[in-house]
């Protein structure tokens, strides 16, 4: 007899029911071995006449280890006088009835099929003479045992036997489908290996018989009535029609009732706790496992908090990014969790997702003490880091930081935190340099390459022009069928297919998606200076967010390529636009001719390859490199030298005064043939050469 302490109440377990969970657990793993012990033999069966002469092996694989057992544990009771044999004998009459039923209507099939039903009856008389029997080996079943009732065995009711009438009836229904002798063999097999677990079931009655006969020990079982009660109860609890004064005693007469129904155990469990662990202690020598069930119970509760407050984390293709954004949900949902653990008496390493979310705190954590790459000791430090870096871009915000006096201007500023002044004269440094526009396409590169691989920047296939890549070779057709302008740059390009007729372009000016197929075409156009981030929102989707616009969606084609470096490149890929959009307006709008110049004015406008005459002081440039001073031809408008005595386009003659001004001559006379413009006095006609009279 032993007590519990089950919700401060002492609920006595009596002898005669631990004797029956003595029973049960003593045979459980027989018994269930006897389904996977019938399988195999079945199976190296080959017909059911094989199934029929070998019968009796597959009885004592089973049945014999039971028998066994029962002899063992009335030797432990101290009854010696009984061995297998007298067990069989005493307690087993008959208990394999229903196993040679079902095998003798097996064959009885068989016989039908082979259509010799005038010979039925003599037949199965010489079937049954020859049929195998087990003998010796401990077991000895003998012939006349069959058709012997079973002593004491219990109601069907009791869930350890089946119906007899079923098994045979089931049998037949399924057998009378075949048509052969195979759909026999086959359909034989599930009524005979249930009629053979029965037989198992016997032996456990005939082991309660033979224990309370030999051994004064009585085993109490739960019986149907007792079983429905309980069961009553718990449902009339779980509906709340049980009065509150009455409800922990009401759950303590349903344990009583049935302790071998693990509901009762979780119903208490959850309303009244397991301080002590008793009830988990009861429940597991019932079998019941409630240590078990309280970890699946308890895992789930974990999972519908998380998956509550934390959805996002969960579906979001950006765990970090969710991460700090969730970090106050997932706050809620572990006190939620442990608060759980408290309120139960029950360790939180029960529920994983207690673990998971320390873990996913610790990353918020280390996110937001980090700034830049750089890990700060306190969140308020780094904040206030994060505060001076957006005073920093405002104050540079339309300045020209190559400019000696607009860059000194910033530098000596100060900040709010030490450890932002500690690095400011860096930082500006280092925005000089990426807003330097001769270095335009170095920095793009040196930003993709300091966060990502080579490897990976390949099967992403990126182009920075001119630095990476085999833009060059594709750009006539590219620019064909973007229709871009002659003066737009391209700057990086994300090629999606081998031949370039696909791709994500950034030039300058524009971010452009195009496509050139036989099935599908594609040509998009979005002002640079809207887009206002890329984000990885699934392998290979990247999502394009435009100022004033719906996001885009669009695929870089790209394999290969982890989940984690796809984030990085989308990332790297938005940093690179804004490296494009934060050059000095007046630096970007002169872009292409800043990065195609070849020479430079005295005024500081840089002129292209064809540019003799720079277009902001009209100065020109000589062969030597000299740029001079020019003026504009009075007959035919061009632009001269000054100080030149003739026009280089039309050979007018020009007056130099002293000062080097340039003068006309005071009379002009007409070619009377070409109408040319020819001064006073000329004798022939500088285009045409007639003579001038």
């Amino acid at each position: 007899m032993t007590k519990y302490d089950i919700a401060g109440n002492a609920v006595q377990i009596p002898t005669e029911v631990e004797n029956e969970r003595y029973v049960r657990q003593s045979i459980a793993n027989l018994i269930g071995d006897i389904g996977g012990t019938f399988d195999a033999w079945y199976s190296s069966q080959s017909d059911c006449a094989s199934v029929n002469r070998n019968a009796g092996t597959v009885l004592e694989k089973a049945i014999g280890p039971l028998v066994r057992k029962a002899v063992k544990m009335l030797s432990d009771q101290g009854v010696y006088s009984i061995d297998e044999k007298i067990f069989i004998s005493k307690y087993l009459n008959g208990f394999t009835d229903e196993f040679y039923d079902v095998l003798d209507d097996m064959m009885d099939r068989i016989s039908d099929i082979d259509d010799q039903l005038e010979e039925e009856q003599r037949y199965r008389q010489v079937r049954k003479a020859s049929r195998g029997r087990v003998v010796g080996g401990g077991f000895g079943l003998g012939g006349a045992l069959k058709g012997m009732a079973t002593a004491g065995v219990m109601n069907a009711a009791t869930g350890m036997a089946h119906s007899l009438g079923n098994a045979v009836g089931n049998m037949g229904s399924s057998i009378s489908a075949g048509a052969n002798k195979t759909a026999v063999y086959k359909n034989a097999k599930a009524p005979l290996r249930e009629a053979l677990i029965n037989c198992g079931y016997s032996v456990g009655n005939a082991i309660r018989n033979a224990l309370e006969h030999e051994a004064n020990v009585k085993c109490k079982y739960v019986t149907a009535t007792e079983s429905a009660q309980a069961e009553a109860i718990l449902q009339n609890y779980a509906q709340g029609r049980i009065p509150e004064p009455q409800r922990k005693n009401q759950m303590l007469q349903a344990l009583m009732l049935n302790p071998y129904n693990t509901e009762i155990y979780e119903a208490i469990w959850n309303d009244f706790g397991d301080g002590n662990g008793d009830l988990r202690k009861m429940s597991l020598y019932f079998g019941c496992g409630l240590e078990q069930r309280i970890q699946v119970m308890a895992c789930k509760y974990g999972d519908d908090v998380f998956n509550a407050d934390c959805g996002e984390y969960l579906s979001a293709f950006n765990k970090t990014g969710a991460i700090v954004r969730n970090e106050a949900n997932i706050r809620d949902s572990l006190k939620k969790m442990e608060q759980y653990c408290q309120e139960h008496d029950i360790e939180e390493n029960l529920i994983p997702k207690i673990s998971l979310c320390k873990e996913l705190l610790q990353t918020a954590d280390l996110e937001n003490r980090t700034v830049e790459g750089v890990l700060y000791s306190t969140r308020e430090i780094a904040n206030s880091v994060k505060s001076d870096y957006l005073k920093f871009y405002n104050n540079i915000q339309g300045k020209d930081l190559t400019d000696n006096e607009q860059y000194q201007e910033i530098c000596d500023k100060t900040y709010d935190s030490e450890e932002f002044n500690a690095i400011c004269r860096s930082l500006c440094e280092n925005e000089r340099l990426l807003r330097t526009p001769e270095r335009i396409r170095d920095n793009l590169w040196s930003i993709f390459t300091d966060r990502l691989d080579e490897a990976t920047l390949t099967n992403f296939r990126l182009n920075v022009v001119e630095r990476f890549g085999i833009f060059e070779q594709h750009e006539v057709m590219v620019r064909t069928i973007t229709q871009m302008p002659a003066e737009e740059i391209p700057l990086f390009v994300i090629e999606r297919s081998n031949n370039g007729k696909s791709g994500v372009m950034v030039t300058d000016r524009n971010l452009r998606i195009y496509s050139k197929g036989l099935l599908f075409s594609e040509n998009q156009i979005f002002d640079i200076r809207k887009i206002k981030g890329i984000e990885c929102v699934g392998r290979d989707k990247f999502m394009i967010i435009i100022d004033g616009a719906d996001s885009v969606n669009v695929s870089f084609k790209v394999r290969n390529v982890t989940d984690e470096k796809q984030i990085i490149f989308a990332d790297t890929f938005e940093r690179a636009i804004q490296i494009v959009n934060n050059l000095y307006p007046l630096h970007l709008q002169n872009l292409y001719r800043i990065l195609y110049s070849v020479v430079t004015c005295t005024c500081g406008t840089r002129l292209l390859p064809n540019e003799k005459v720079c277009p902001t002081c009209q100065k020109m440039l000589k062969r030597n490199g000299e740029f001079v001073e020019t003026e504009y031809c009075p007959n035919c408008g061009s632009l001269l030298q000054k100080g030149k005595k003739f026009c280089s386009n039309c050979g007018f003659h020009l007056i130099v005064s002293s000062e080097n001004d340039l003068n006309v001559v005071a009379l002009i006379m007409q070619c009377p043939n070409c109408g040319n413009s020819i001064n006073a006095g000329k004798k022939f006609c500088t285009r045409c050469g007639t003579k001038i009279q």
